[in-house]
């Protein structure tokens, strides 16, 4: 019994130590947090592959406890069940479950609905997404785009409609007078001239997704400061959509022409035997 009491208060082995400031002790590592907190990266400027492999083999007996459940636990401790990285992986999908929950139920409380009640008919919303895609600084998809597609799931399975809509110049261009913001020193932070104001980026891009999505459904095209301008000062977006336009006239008149020259055939019927 004491020996399991003992292997509790310390369930992770130590790894190598660095001497600490005063130089008599010694510092480790006490949890996977720890250890994995102090790997070097692998992508971006501070990319240190070699670094990265020696630290993930310093520490392979505590990884290989964690994620495998290797032999660690086993001479320890006879009730070991396993490695603890499943028990970790489904709390935390569990956490990640009732926090997506919680966010879609403040969003669509913002128009009206819940996250446990269909779209009152009377209720005429329409929710725009932006199709940008993020990526997180490790190279591992963000779970911004995770949460996109759950609630999307979600208010569709409410009966909201839910649109796409390209974010192309939206945290460029004031939804206001309609000109280019400038940057601060901070990130999150424009500054519009002409209004003389400051605006948060996400506001702003939410200001102008809106106006792009009224624009379709008040004129069927999105509007002109949000598109992009070539250098003869035409509107790219709009002579594609014309185009295609054109297209699909010439395609449904050729196929009406077609229609009208084929000979009519009267209809035989079934000789009786």
């Amino acid at each position: 019994m004491q020996k399991n009491e003992k292997f509790k208060q310390s369930t992770i082995p130590a790894g190598p130590s660095s001497a600490s400031s005063t130089g008599n002790e010694q510092t480790q590592p006490t949890s996977i947090s720890e250890v994995e907190s102090l790997l070097p990266p692998l992508r971006g400027e501070n990319a240190a592959f070699g670094a990265h492999m020696d630290h993930r083999n310093a520490y392979s007996q505590v990884l290989d406890e964690f994620y495998n459940g290797g032999d660690y636990l086993a001479k320890k401790d006879e009730n070991a069940k396993g490695p603890l990285f499943k028990k970790h992986k489904w709390d935390a999908k569990r956490a990640r479950k009732a926090e997506f929950q919680r966010i879609a139920d403040s969003l669509l409380r913002m128009v009206g609905g819940s996250i446990g009640a269909k779209r009152d008919e009377d209720n005429k919303v329409i929710i725009g997404v932006g199709l940008a895609k993020f990526q997180s600084t490790s190279g591992l998809s963000s779970l911004d785009g995770t949460f996109q597609s759950y609630f999307v799931r979600l208010a569709r399975s409410l009966g909201y409609i839910v649109v796409g809509v390209n974010e192309y110049y939206s945290s460029k261009k004031c939804p206001s007078c309609k000109g280019f913001v400038a940057r601060t020193e901070s990130f999150r932070r424009l500054y519009c001239d002409n209004c003389q104001k400051y605006m948060h980026r996400d506001v702003m891009a939410g200001h102008n997704l809106c106006n792009a999505m009224r624009g379709h459904l008040e004129k069927g095209e999105r509007p002109e400061y949000l598109q992009p301008v070539d250098d003869d000062g035409n509107f790219q977006w709009k002579q594609e959509h014309k185009r295609d336009g054109d297209e699909d006239d010439a395609k449904d008149n050729g196929r009406s022409n077609r229609q009208e020259l084929m000979p009519q055939t009267p209809e035989v019927g079934r000789k009786k035997r």
